[in-house]
């Protein structure tokens, strides 16, 4: 069934990647079971919570989920309180275009226009919002038109720049 937004695919194609690393903090743990369960239908799930059932604050877990996300060339689902926070945390790494969606129009946004790779949620959003917003995330792909290209490289510049300047700060 073609989808009526351009760039986004029918959900019951799989998603361009088959790992879908997962991370919930305290604030998200009543959310995580319907998530996972319908994140295991776009892919295969990596929860960080299974390597280490103690890490439960949104700073670890944005941070891990992020690394596996790029380590396995995955797209990385994370929730907690606002999605704010995780939003923040996984920014911060090199490769990483987190996207804090509160809507399905957000999620669609993010991923057609920004290529985000890993979906930021909030806690405080409903389940069953929060479950569409996801799935609508994973149907949608980046339309690479000129202008978005354009922005894509603009971001990556700023990204080398600004990563670059951190580590000559480091050393």
């Amino acid at each position: 069934m073609p989808s009526p937004n351009p760039g986004v695919v029918a959900p019951s194609q799989p998603p361009s990647s088959a790992t879908v690393v997962y991370g919930a903090d305290h604030n998200a743990s009543w959310q995580s079971e319907d998530l996972r369960r319908v994140l295991s239908e776009l892919g295969d799930v990596v929860d960080v919570a299974d390597a280490d059932p103690t890490m439960n604050n949104y700073v670890d877990i944005s941070d891990r989920v992020c690394a596996l996300t790029l380590q396995h060339k995955g797209t990385g689902v994370i929730i907690c309180g606002t999605g704010i926070g995780a939003s923040i945390v996984a920014n911060k790494h090199r490769g990483i275009y987190a996207a804090r969606c509160l809507t399905r129009s957000d999620a669609i946004d993010g991923k057609r226009i920004n290529n985000a790779n890993v979906l930021c949620l909030s806690a405080k959003t409903d389940i069953h919002q929060n479950l569409a917003i996801a799935q609508e995330f994973f149907a949608t792909r980046f339309v690479p038109v000129e202008k978005r290209m354009d922005r894509a490289l603009r971001i990556d510049l700023v990204e080398r720049r600004n990563f670059q300047s951190r580590l000559d700060a480091t050393v």
